[in-house]
């Protein structure tokens, strides 16, 4: 099964909060595809705490689990069109995941299911 993690799920597993490290700890690499936006990566680089060398060695250790997604033509054509039918209230990043998920098959995995639940189509992880 193909599983795209929000970064809400990342940042919370590098904070140690328990409810992240669980849901982690429901994926094994022999038959799960792990997958993350390349949006993500900008998330979590531009924060304060990732100007810390050993910050960011926890975030590229991470993230090495993980295969990139990145933002292709179709993918922007898809975040436009859930834009433009009519769900206004996300975050442009949320779209581009929603948006990667759809196109590779995957279900989104994250700790904001109500932002995600508004959109026709995407599948997401039961927490």
């Amino acid at each position: 099964m193909n599983y795209i993690f929000d970064t809400s799920v990342i940042i919370d597993g590098l904070r140690q909060k328990k409810k992240a490290r669980d849901i982690f700890l429901n994926f094994d690499n022999t038959n799960d595809h792990l997958f993350i936006s390349s949006v993500s990566g900008f998330e979590l680089f531009s924060g304060t705490s990732s100007r810390n060398k050993i910050q960011q060695k926890r975030i590229k250790n991470l993230l090495s689990f993980f295969t990139a997604v990145d933002l292709s033509w179709d993918i922007s054509v898809r975040a436009g069109e859930i834009f433009r039918e009519g769900i206004k209230d996300l975050e442009v990043p949320d779209y581009i995941i929603a948006a990667s998920a759809i196109e590779i098959g995957a279900q989104v995995v994250t700790l904001n299911t109500k932002h995600f639940a508004k959109i026709p189509g995407l599948s997401i992880y039961p927490l």
